[in-house]
């Protein structure tokens, strides 16, 4: 690995060599071109932190983009890409403290100093990075215990969701997790909501490449339900050739005393795509099975 990528890590050394040459010859360009009697000379000192900062990011950027190129290949090798993106999220939670530290010391702010000296600073710094934290470490244990990864289909249910989102890991970023629901739509999560508040359940079914999502369907109880089954699989049967999926499966959950029974079902798709049509069609069924035995009755 060393002898393979020796030129970037020559290249890694360059930056830091340029970038405080350019810091230092930046500052000293400065402070020759404004002088006491300039208008901005008041500024000056908030030019040097600006420029600071910036020269910062952006080599840290660059190292970031170089030691991406080197270890995320190396780490995926004979991990299905798996240990490669634990690697990508790793290395942006060290550009995001990269940043943060080049901020703060730019400004002149000392990170040990407030926080051990325990006083109004360090509580006031401690409240403000304390979600950034939070979101940074649960972003880590989810990789890294691979609960969640990219292209993974997921149940995710917490009360913030107002239920469960059948959704495909898009990306795992330090501080949110992109994921695409069932709807097509795009939901940024932050990473301390889904490692605290949410249960996950993985959707995988079987060595196919299928999927399972179950949901619960309320029926009247009115009509005998063997023949609402009977009459519903035999159309979801034909329908569901045509589709290339699997069988749904479909039992009698409770039965109340009361006016309606509770069907659990469990429905199987190839593409998160599919799932919406399969749910709908699985209702359809239902809703005219009970219908014709309706009319039947009358």
């Amino acid at each position: 690995m060393l002898e393979n990528n020796l030129g970037k890590y020559i290249g890694v050394m360059a930056v830091v060599v340029f970038a405080v040459a350019g810091l230092l010859s930046v500052n000293h360009f400065l402070g020759l071109v404004i002088t006491p009697s300039s208008a901005i000379y008041y500024y000056l000192p908030l030019i040097y932190d600006f420029t600071n900062i910036t020269i910062g990011i952006i080599a840290s950027y660059i190292i970031y983009k170089i030691l991406l190129s080197i270890f995320v290949p190396y780490a995926a090798q004979g991990t299905a890409g798996e240990t490669g993106e634990l690697a990508k999220l790793l290395l942006r939670m060290l550009l995001f403290a990269a940043i943060i530290v080049i901020a703060l010391t730019s400004l002149g702010i000392s990170l040990s100093g407030a926080l051990a000296g325990g006083a109004v600073g360090g509580i006031v710094l401690g409240l403000a990075v304390q979600s950034v934290a939070t979101s940074l470490l649960s972003g880590f244990f989810l990789s890294s215990s691979r609960v969640i990864l990219p292209g993974k289909v997921v149940v995710l249910y917490s009360w913030m969701f107002g239920g469960n989102v059948l959704c495909r890991v898009q990306k795992v970023n330090p501080l949110f997790t992109e994921v695409k629901t069932q709807n097509g739509y795009l939901m940024h999560i932050p990473n301390n909501i889904l490692f605290n508040s949410t249960v996950f359940t993985h959707a995988e079914a079987g060595p196919k490449g299928r999927y399972s999502y179950s949901f619960n369907v309320t029926m009247n109880a009115d009509v005998p339900t063997k023949k609402l089954l009977s009459r519903a699989n035999a159309v979801l049967k034909k329908e569901l050739q045509n589709l290339n999926a699997k069988d749904p499966e479909i039992y009698l959950s409770t039965k109340s005393a009361g006016n309606t029974n509770v069907l659990n079902v469990i429905v199987y798709f190839e593409t998160i795509e599919q799932a919406n049509q399969i749910i709908n069609l699985v209702n359809l069924s239902l809703d005219n099975a009970y219908h014709q035995l309706k009319d039947m009755k009358t």
